[in-house]
């Protein structure tokens, strides 16, 4: 009886385990379901999140995002291309001397394609309404209805070339046909006129509004991602989030454990190698980058500061790139003291300008002017309206925010920026990169147009043997967000302005605050004859 007790137990428990594992099992499956049923939902209103801060972190507005100005710049012109061609046929009509009822008789009830022109308003008005069906009804992002419309009048034009009857011989059996033995000027200028337009509509979609578009969704996309990729579920240190800075040479820096010091040292590191980071103008700040002493996280920082560190550092590996080019450059403006002149890189949209000029200051006193003092700015650079700052992230990494002065004539209005900048030192050459972000103290309004800065900068170097002058290299790449397309020619201008005019009150500020007036001989191009107070 003992022994049958106890085999009863035995199997008792080995059954109870077996309900437990599998009971526990169960819950396991429950809970992962629920888990991953609560992670499907989610992406439901998570993106929609991310997706308006991204739109916000790349400056899109919605508006911009459903329909872009570019788009309804095209939309603009297919409706113009319409109109100019009916005006010019009405006037053609009016010229040959059948006026508005004959014509409408002769040419289009009458309709032939040897003596009429009226098919190629016809045209226009197909083209327009194709086209307006495809890109403001569809918002359709493809060059094929575009190609077709154009293919389709390029084809009926060059027929119409070649049957149409520009000696109007058919005046004896059609009375409708001007009498004259001429070709009337009108009838050309309706042909050129229509095929020029149906291309130049190809052009501006393909190299406009299709690129445009595509780099706006890249930038919401890229800044979405990093927004929800940036949230309270993940990790900070995970592998896709972690920005590993690059090396001065442009390698890449995995991490490592950071070599103990020895006790009572007040040094990270033993080899006396200087960094190229090698301190702050600000505060003489020595310590090594975060990058070169193991981890390239900045632990202190929050999550948007470090968006804002890996920008500025992004922009430096970019503005070495950009220094680093030596053949290329295209001369936009020069004086007899700086040069002013433009390059354009793969991968970058538009020119990328710079400007060099000596200023007849030490270096370490434009830096001061350029990095410390930067509220100041508008004490002496009248191309801008306000300068601020609005974040210190460390001794080397500021965020600011300016406003530009319109430009000459009001050609360009006014524009503003939010821009991340990085300063650092290399021997005696002292450098601050800068890109355009957004900050949420200063947010995009409706009274001025937000601009975009891309990676640009400054770089400070002293003139060998005279340590009373330094040379002086600005780089400038900036969209002005302009709601239409615009020649790049008032592009060049407004920019070349700004270059000139700020180098040319830069040098009135340093003779008036740095050299005594009374003694120093200078002429209008900015050279100065003497030392420094």
């Amino acid at each position: 009886m003992f022994i049958l007790d106890t085999e009863m137990s035995i199997n008792t428990d080995e059954r109870d385990m077996t309900d437990a594992v599998q009971n526990r099992n169960e819950s396991a499956r429950q809970a992962a379901n629920v888990l991953y049923a609560s992670r499907s939902n989610s992406n439901d209103p998570i993106p929609r999140q991310s997706h308006s801060n991204g739109m916000a972190a790349a400056g899109v507005s919605e508006r911009e995002l459903k329909f872009s100005s570019v788009r309804r710049m095209f939309c603009l012109l297919t409706a113009f291309d319409f109109l100019l061609m009916l005006l010019l046929w009405i006037i053609y009509i009016n010229i040959i001397g059948l006026g508005i009822r004959n014509g409408m008789i002769c040419q289009v009830i009458n309709y032939d394609f040897k003596t009429s022109m009226f098919d190629v308003v016809a045209l226009s008005f197909v083209r327009m309404g194709l086209l307006l069906i495809a890109y403001a009804g569809f918002k359709s992002r493809h060059w094929a209805m575009v190609a077709i419309t154009t293919a389709i009048t390029s084809a009926l034009l060059l027929s119409k070339v070649f049957i149409y009857d520009f000696s109007y011989d058919a005046h004896k059996e059609d009375k409708c046909v001007l009498y004259t033995d001429v070709a009337h000027p009108v009838d050309y200028i309706l042909l050129i006129t229509s095929f020029t337009l149906a291309w130049i509509e190809v052009w501006v979609l393909d190299f406009k509004v299709i690129p445009r578009e595509r780099r706006m969704l890249a930038s919401v996309h890229h800044h979405s991602i990093s927004q929800s990729g940036n949230s309270e579920r993940t990790p900070l240190l995970s592998e896709q989030n972690t920005y590993r800075s690059p090396t001065l040479y442009g390698g890449q820096q995995g991490f490592y454990s950071p070599i103990g010091t020895p006790k009572e040292s007040d040094t990270e590191s033993e080899s006396g190698e200087e960094s190229p980071y090698s301190g702050s103008y600000k505060t003489g700040f020595q310590s090594l980058p975060n990058s070169q002493r193991g981890s390239s996280v900045n632990l202190a920082a929050s999550i948007q500061e470090q968006e804002y560190i890996q920008k500025a550092k992004e922009s430096t590996k970019i503005m070495d790139k950009v220094l680093a080019t030596k053949e290329g450059w295209v001369m936009e403006k020069q004086s007899d003291t700086v040069t002013l002149d433009s390059h354009t890189f793969e991968g970058i949209t538009g020119k990328v300008y710079r400007l060099m000029g000596d200023v007849p200051i030490a270096a370490e006193q434009l830096v001061h002017i350029l990095w410390e003092d930067i509220d100041n700015t508008r004490q002496w650079n009248n191309t801008v309206l306000e300068v601020k700052t609005l974040q210190q992230i460390d001794d080397h990494i500021d965020i600011i925010y300016t406003q530009a002065a319109p430009g000459p004539g009001n050609v360009v209005a006014s524009r503003d920026f939010v821009i991340v900048r990085n300063y650092w030192e290399r021997g005696d050459r002292h450098q601050c990169s800068s890109i355009g972000a957004e900050h949420p103290a200063k947010p995009p309004t409706d009274n001025i147009v937000r601009g975009y800065n891309g990676t640009g900068g400054w770089v400070i170097e002293p003139v060998e043997g005279d340590q009373t002058k330094c040379k002086f290299t600005w780089l400038l790449h900036s969209d002005l967000k302009f709601k239409v397309w615009t020649p790049q020619a008032i592009i060049d201008t407004a920019l070349c302005h700004v270059l000139f005019e700020m180098h040319s009150n830069l040098i009135k500020h340093v003779r008036k605050t740095y050299l005594d007036s009374t003694t120093v001989s200078v002429d209008e191009t900015g050279d100065a004859g003497n030392q420094p107070s």
